[in-house]
């Protein structure tokens, strides 16, 4: 009788364990397989030319600080995505090179939201794992994934992560940074600035006066207001309260105030026609900004010549360009955040 007991036990126990290791790998499995780049990129041209499935941003080869990975739909029309490590950087992960770690789960109810399983490797060798989930969030304008962990570890460490896409099916060129910007990309902003300052400097600064040499003046017949106007604020001839207060605040916040509202998922959102529109919006308001700034600028430059004379104080002015300088400084900082 105790050794039929023994068996059902047995048996029982064998039951229960497989029904267990059915479940975990439906969502990742201890078997590697032989994956490396090269062989991650035709994988994923492979499943692009077969139109297995519509493409999924999330596809596509990743890095972080710790490895390389590959992400995939694991099945046709699948809302699942495996992950797998192509090469590791650290021990860990270099040992579990090849294999399935984590799968991502597309939130139908959220744009470009997954949730995820993933496998938390402590170590050294025989190295064991916990099951740890959370959400992860996709930024396609910046080609950047964010994992976030419902739990830290066992060890109390922050779990949470980001990824960067260096390689698509779609797109083979993308750029690969460590925190999901290349600051390099942003050296024609630099360029405009210096070349900014110094046209402020080489038109504001005096000049020695030469003969004027006798011409024509040919005046135009049909003259804009709005242009008249528009060329005024250009060459400084408005008040300066008037023009830093109302024309440089107020007129500058007011066009800026899109810039504020529109956030990046609303951006990831947005149809082909809304992201030219908001193109068109960024030149616009790119163009808009240098002309504010010389205006006031040059606004401030003749206060100061006209206090100067008047044998008065200057601060006002140059408070005034300072907080040009400064608020160019700020905007160029928050398009790198």
């Amino acid at each position: 009788m105790q050794k039929f007991l023994n068996i059902i036990l047995i048996s029982f126990s064998i039951f229960f364990t497989n029904i267990l290791n059915a479940e975990e790998e439906k969502y990742w499995d201890n078997e590697k397989i032989s994956l490396n780049l090269e062989s991650a990129k035709a994988f994923l041209y492979d499943l692009k030319k077969k139109n297995i499935s519509l493409s999924d941003p999330i596809e596509g080869i990743w890095k972080n600080e710790d490895a390389q990975f590959l992400i995939h739909r694991e099945a046709d029309e699948s809302n699942y995505f495996r992950m797998y490590i192509i090469k590791g950087y650290e021990n860990s992960y270099i040992h579990h090179e090849g294999t399935w770690e984590a799968t991502f789960i597309r939130v139908e109810d959220k744009i470009n939201t997954y949730g995820f399983y993933g496998r938390i490797w402590y170590g050294p060798e025989p190295f064991t794992y916990e099951t740890q989930g959370g959400y992860a969030y996709l930024n396609l304008a910046q080609n950047f994934l964010t994992s976030e962990f419902l739990e830290n570890s066992l060890e109390g460490a922050n779990l949470n992560s980001s990824y960067t896409k260096i390689w698509s099916a779609s797109d083979a060129n993308i750029k690969s940074t460590a925190d999901g910007k290349n600051y390099y990309d942003f050296w024609w902003v630099v360029v405009l600035i210096a070349g900014l300052f110094f046209y402020l400097y080489t038109s504001t600064v005096v000049k020695p006066k030469k003969a004027k040499k006798s011409k024509i003046i040919k005046k135009d017949k049909f003259k804009s207001p709005i242009k008249e106007g528009l060329l005024v604020f250009w060459r400084g001839d408005i008040s300066y309260g008037f023009s830093y207060w109302i024309i440089g605040s107020v007129i500058g916040t007011i066009i800026s105030i899109p810039a504020f509202v529109i956030s990046d998922k609303q951006i990831d959102s947005f149809s082909s026609g809304l992201v030219l529109l908001l193109i068109s919006y960024v030149i616009f308001l790119f163009i808009a900004k240098i002309y504010l700034f010389v205006g006031v600028w040059r606004s401030a430059e003749k206060y100061k010549a006209m206090k100067i004379k008047l044998k008065e104080s200057t601060i006002w002015g140059y408070v005034g360009q300072i907080t040009l300088i400064l608020s160019i400084v700020r905007s160029f900082g928050e398009m790198l955040k």
